[in-house]
């Protein structure tokens, strides 16, 4: 995932929460600004099994 870190899915808060609130809303989405990170997770995996034998969080944060 990737976006500001002050808002939901990279997206504005109170957009989101306001979509989420009323579903039929014509209200659209404002990006989020500040803080921009990417997240990731990278897993090791037994080829055999498909078993996770490693799961490692990542997060860079991204100057703008």
């Amino acid at each position: 995932m990737t976006g500001s870190h002050a808002g939901v899915i990279g997206m504005k808060t109170e957009h989101a929460l306001h979509r989420f609130l009323f579903p039929m809303s014509a209200l659209k989405f404002s990006c989020a600004e500040g803080d921009v990170r990417l997240s990731a997770v990278l897993i090791e995996a037994d080829a055999a099994s498909g078993r996770a034998l490693e799961i490692r969080r990542l997060q860079v944060r991204l100057s703008g």
